[in-house]
């Protein structure tokens, strides 16, 4: 029957003379390394028994938060266990932040409480106060991870750690309302990426005439703290509340003397140039196609849907907004309506009916007052057709921009202490 072989020891006999034999045996195993061959463990094809690590230093073993493994990370806000291999007796120095040459750094101001000062200070529990919350989501990760340690004898040490944040804890450093899931993700590149859009003319009141190109325009992202996710039930994801009459608006008659009055948008309110993000946005959803996504996901998907409605809010009024335009009074302009009217989706003006239904996005295709959709009862024809066409575009935009998804990943620095909507980078 095979028996694991034992790895060969070689015992101290002299206490005092330990650092001279290990430098001596070291010395002697790198000239002929095949005076000292063990059993192949793991990926290692020879053990030793002895540590020939360089003189003077410190190896980190342990610096991790309860809940992870290899590789080491920690969470801001939460305990942390950390040890070195070395047991010298005397004052040991951590700290973790960004690597500056060979200066030991304590830039998140992590706290240190040795097993018991003075005799075992190379192992303790440590934690970064939550106050101490970066502005920036690439803060996170490696970016702020390194480890230093120094003793009273000299020895020094470093590894690389990753810093997480604890996912749903509201953001009290930077925002008082926001959760840090969504303070920080809105952060990534991809997201504010997807936030500038084109834009349609806009009228200049001073000459009296309108822009010669559409004005482009950053989107907001702004967090929505009810109502709350709930599994199993609908969830409000966003919305987008970019709209021509949502804007900075005058009537040409009385500011440029037109024989009518004829409305115009003038300027972007700022206030309204804006996507709402729900709670729901942190957890989980389904898409159009089936596929069940969550975390970072899901405010992606849902950033990118919510920034097509005002995409085609700005191919409405490509060349601006007058009333005049839109003889119904739906939000679309007429021209646009006949172009973009088929089988499926069929847009209507005036002239081309005499009662409803009505077109506009968000209400009853029968009254013209306000309806919420079921996205499950989409595509039967139940809702306005401005509903329709809008939620069916852009929740095919959502399908054909899952190539996202793996990129997004890298920002998300989040962890979850239930486990159930765990952050892409904890995993």
């Amino acid at each position: 029957m095979y028996q694991k072989r034992q790895k060969w020891k070689f015992p101290l006999l002299f206490s005092n003379s330990i650092r001279l034999y290990t430098i001596m045996m070291c010395m002697i195993v790198f000239l002929n390394p095949k005076i000292l061959i063990g059993q192949e463990t793991g990926n290692r094809s020879m053990l030793t028994g002895l540590e020939c690590v360089p003189a003077g230093a410190i190896t980190i073993i342990d610096f991790e938060d309860s809940k992870a493994g290899l590789p080491l990370k920690i969470v801001v806000g939460r305990q942390f266990k950390y040890e070195g291999q070395k047991t010298s007796s005397g004052q040991w120095t951590w700290g973790i932040g960004t690597n500056v040459g060979s200066t030991l750094s304590n830039k998140w101001q992590a706290t240190f409480t040795p097993k018991n000062p003075g005799t075992k200070e190379y192992k303790g529990k440590g934690i970064i106060p939550a106050t101490n919350l970066p502005f920036n989501n690439s803060d996170f990760g490696l970016t702020r991870g390194k480890v230093k340690v120094s003793n009273a004898m000299s020895e020094t040490g470093d590894a690389d750690v990753k810093v997480f944040f604890i996912k749903n804890d509201t953001n009290k450093v930077h925002s008082m309302t926001e959760p840090n899931w969504f303070y920080y993700w809105k952060k990534s590149p991809i997201i504010q990426n997807l936030l500038t859009i084109p834009g349609f003319k806009l009228y200049d009141i001073e000459n009296c005439q309108w822009n010669p190109s559409p004005d482009t325009v950053t989107l907001n992202l702004a967090y929505l703290p009810v109502p709350k996710f709930a599994p199993g039930v609908a969830n409000e994801y966003g919305n987008c509340e970019f709209n021509a009459i949502n804007m900075e608006s005058r009537d040409l008659k009385t500011s440029c003397g037109a024989p009518i009055s004829e409305t115009v948008i003038i300027a972007y309110e700022p206030l309204k140039t804006k996507i709402n993000i729900g709670d729901g946005c942190g957890y989980t959803k389904e898409m159009k196609d089936g596929t069940i996504i969550d975390g970072i996901h899901v405010m992606c998907s849902t950033v990118i849907h919510e920034v097509e409605h005002a995409i085609i809010e700005c191919e409405v009024w490509q060349n601006g907004y007058s009333n005049l335009l839109d003889s119904d009074g739906d939000g679309y302009n007429d021209d646009w309506e006949r172009a973009n009217s088929s089988p499926m989706f069929m847009f209507t003006v005036p002239i081309d009916k005499v009662t409803a239904p009505f077109d506009a996005y968000g209400v009853d295709k029968g009254t013209g007052a306000p309806q919420t959709y079921n996205s499950k009862l989409l595509g039967n024809k139940l809702y306005s057709v401005g509903t329709e066409y809008e939620e069916f575009r852009c929740r095919t935009k959502e399908v054909n921009s899952k190539h996202l998804f793996p990129m997004i990943d890298i920002d998300d620095w989040s962890f979850d202490p239930s486990g159930n909507f765990q952050g892409k980078q904890w995993k």
